[in-house]
């Protein structure tokens, strides 16, 4: 066989996906990480723009929020699962997405 060619007749373990109860068993390590699809995904922390625009996005959503007395922002990330509040995906090849409308 040619070097860097994959043996496609050698056995590869099933990957498993990956459950909520791993991604909280994770060790803090100031890193994000998500679980989408079952896949975990560790990404960089936001860079000082990205932290800027999201700044700028909260003090406005959060100012009209209040005014309007229509629930709460919450600025800094937590855990969402929603797998609770949504049914499964109608197929294998199917996803879920969320949107939020804002309007006045």
């Amino acid at each position: 066989m040619a070097p860097g060619k994959d043996d496609m007749s050698a056995a590869q373990p099933a990957r498993r996906a990956w459950t909520y109860s791993d991604l909280v068993a994770l060790p803090e390590d100031q890193l994000r990480h998500e679980l989408i699809d079952g896949e975990h995904v560790v990404s960089p922390s936001p860079n000082t723009g990205h932290q800027e625009i999201s700044k700028r996005l909260f003090r406005a959503l959060d100012a009209d929020v209040e005014r309007h007395h229509i629930g709460e922002v919450l600025f800094a990330p937590f855990d969402v699962k929603l797998s609770l509040f949504l049914p499964p995906p109608p197929g294998p090849d199917r996803t879920t997405a969320v949107t939020m409308k804002i309007s006045h």
